[in-house]
C-alpha cells in the first residue's frame, strides 16, 4: 500500500512539475515580448509583472524537483524511475 501512495505522490509531483514549467515558459515569453520594464499606470516604467510570475514558478519548480529526486525520480523522465 505504501508503494501505491508513493506512486500517487510521484504522479501529482510530475503534474506539478509540468504545470510550473509551462507557467515559467509562458512568463519568459511574455518578458521577452514586452521587456523587463513596462509602462505603469502613471506612465513611468515599472517591473514587468511577469518577472514575479517567473521567479515564483522557478522557486516552486525547485521544490518539486527536490521532492521528486528524494523519491528517486528525475522530473524530466517520462516514465519509470
Amino acid at each position: 500500500m505504501s508503494r501505491s501512495i508513493n506512486e500517487t505522490a510521484i504522479s501529482i509531483l510530475r503534474a506539478d512539475y509540468e504545470r510550473l514549467l509551462a507557467r515559467k515558459e509562458k512568463a519568459i515569453a511574455k518578458i521577452e515580448d514586452n521587456g523587463e520594464l513596462v509602462g505603469g499606470a502613471n506612465g513611468f516604467p515599472i517591473e514587468n509583472p511577469w518577472l514575479a510570475v517567473e521567479r515564483t514558478a522557478s522557486a516552486e519548480l525547485l521544490k518539486v524537483i527536490k521532492e521528486l529526486e528524494k523519491r528517486g525520480v528525475r522530473p524530466w523522465q517520462k516514465s519509470g524511475r
